[in-house]
């Protein structure tokens, strides 16, 4: 039974952590690109074409990391900062 948790546990944190932390990224990107100067939907297309190779990266990495704890604390963590950075960067855009 507690082999069956800790797959259940990793596939979710490669699926549900491995897209939150790509989606901040993404937007973290796409805002940093636009402030520098670059026309927003080649910064788009860019950082889309990018956050599939991101993607990959972080679900076999959920995968082989020895320490789950460690998976979902950069994987949250980093979604979480990355998209408040992302949400700063566009009021700077904007205000």
């Amino acid at each position: 039974m507690a082999n069956y948790l800790v797959t259940i546990n990793r596939i979710a944190a490669a699926l549900l952590g491995g897209y939150a932390f790509t989606w901040g990224f993404t937007a973290l990107g796409i805002a940093g690109l636009v402030l520098l100067g670059v026309d927003f939907h080649q910064a788009e297309i860019a950082m889309l074409l990018l956050a599939f190779l991101v993607f990959l990266g972080l679900f076999l990495w959920a995968f082989a990391a020895a320490s789950i704890v460690r998976v979902w604390a950069v994987l949250g963590g980093g979604a979480v900062l990355m998209t408040v950075a992302a949400l700063a960067f566009q009021r700077a855009l904007l205000g």
